[in-house]
């Protein structure tokens, strides 16, 4: 395996869920949005990566996801971390 380039951020959860996640699931955004308890805008600005992964939410994906909130916490902290490493550079 190759390393991580270290001078690109991390995906940011939403990606992860909108590129690979959600579309092997064969759910639609309002299915996924009323599962997760969230509105069909806020479903959309995390998948978009405007809107963080909080630790609520990454309880309810693993619930959803059957992975345990542990990944999703992870994923948004590593993006954040790099962000705010490299002055909120997008």
């Amino acid at each position: 395996m190759m390393p991580r380039d270290i001078n690109r951020c991390p995906t940011h959860p939403g990606e992860l869920l909108r590129m690979d996640v959600f579309p092997a699931s064969g759910m639609d955004a309002p299915k996924i949005a009323q599962a997760l308890g969230i509105s069909c805008q806020s479903l959309d600005e995390l998948l978009a990566a405007r809107k963080p992964v909080t630790p609520d939410l990454a309880e309810r994906l693993g619930q959803l996801l059957g992975n345990g909130p542990g990944l999703w916490i992870r994923m948004q902290a590593a993006h954040d971390d790099w962000r705010a490493r490299h002055n909120n550079a997008p």
